[in-house]
């Protein structure tokens, strides 16, 4: 009878042993297939709504332009200042580009700021659109679907 019970603690030992070496294996694997964004670069939600609408116009994205995308498809009214703000943010952090086109008559000889997306950009956009599919699908499957 000891014998049995010596070799049921050393059997769950052993398991005990391997379980935490499948959940390490599991744990380091996922943390290394998973992109997380690097610090210093997340994106507040205007922010992202800016850089999709800056990808979405192309060559045509100012700040007018911009500011009626975030109105007409994300339903944010913001002001024009508030774009430019975001817009200088989004440069300083290396996600977006700027630079000036000619000067129009019809703007009284000022050149107006034209945006793209940066390749870098594009990559923290993905990486966003990424997470929160991933987030979606873990809600879809433990809640009710929205």
């Amino acid at each position: 009878m000891g014998d049995d019970l010596s070799f049921g603690a050393a059997l769950l030992k052993l398991l005990e042993v391997w379980f935490r070496r499948v959940i390490l294996f599991c744990h380091n694997n996922l943390r290394d297939r998973i992109q997380t964004m690097p610090k210093g670069s997340h994106l507040g939600d205007l922010e992202e709504l800016v850089l999709l609408a800056v990808r979405g116009l192309g060559g045509d994205a100012h700040g007018g332009r911009i500011r009626d995308e975030l109105k007409n498809l994300a339903g944010r009214a913001v002001s024009i200042s508030t774009v430019y703000v975001t817009l200088m943010r989004l440069e300083e952090k290396g996600y977006a580009r700027s630079w000036k086109g000619e000067p129009s008559a019809a703007r009284g000889g000022k050149a107006r700021r034209h945006y793209e997306v940066s390749p870098e950009g594009l990559g923290v956009l993905k990486n966003v659109r990424e997470v929160r599919e991933r987030m979606w699908a873990v809600a879809d499957v433990g809640g009710a679907n929205v």
